[in-house]
């Protein structure tokens, strides 16, 4: 199971390299994600479930912003140049949105930097292929930064048509979900108290 994580982790992040639709995108984040986690409940522990656990939490936040971000009032997003025509003229609406993206890649100040650190410090409590399995954890952050670098450059490329608008209660999600990802790199503490709680009673 551990290595067959491992290969859906790596071969997610090599398509998603070349993937322009945001449906698909947001899906291989997903495969990215179960890649990342399923080694650890392989390997049980109290470091491996309260690690799993917090990057759950984080990943929730996180795939919530971005899916909510694609939903307009005018118009279905398919295109991750798409984007351009949702945050023309939309400073901190673009803020947050990059708060939620960089996060899943493990950039500050989402949280995705800490439940990063917190994946690999679990991983290398693990006897069976924590080398290994820090490695591809690496390499995959590494091209996973180069995708979301590209999927920015995008986002801030000149919008080819008319300004699409995103829904109100959408834009309070995108700023809720991005707020709250920078609250928990702030004051990390007690959600990992809660996925420690977690997997004592696992």
């Amino acid at each position: 199971s551990t290595f067959a994580a491992l290969i859906l982790t790596v071969c997610s992040t090599i398509k998603l390299q070349k993937e322009k639709k945001i449906k698909k995108i947001y899906s291989l984040f997903t495969l990215i994600s179960i890649g990342l986690t399923v080694p650890l409940l392989c390997s049980p522990n109290p470091y491996s479930i309260s690690s799993a656990a917090f990057y759950a939490f984080i990943y929730l936040f996180t795939i919530t912003g971005l899916y909510t971000s694609a939903i307009t009032e005018n118009k279905r997003i398919t295109n991750k140049k798409d984007y351009a025509e949702i945050f023309a003229k939309a400073p901190f609406l673009t803020a947050a949105f990059f708060v939620l993206l960089f996060s899943f890649a493990g950039f500050p100040p989402g949280a995705g930097f800490i439940s990063r650190l917190y994946l690999c410090f679990a991983f290398s409590k693990i006897n069976v292929l924590n080398s290994t399995i820090l490695a591809v954890i690496l390499i995959c952050t590494v091209f996973i930064s180069i995708h979301c670098f590209k999927f920015s450059k995008a986002v801030l490329s000149p919008p080819k048509k008319e300004k699409i608008k995103l829904k109100l209660q959408n834009q309070v999600i995108v700023y809720l979900c991005s707020a709250i990802l920078i609250l928990i790199f702030m004051f990390p503490n007690e959600l990992v108290k809660i996925s420690q709680i977690i997997a004592y009673y696992i």
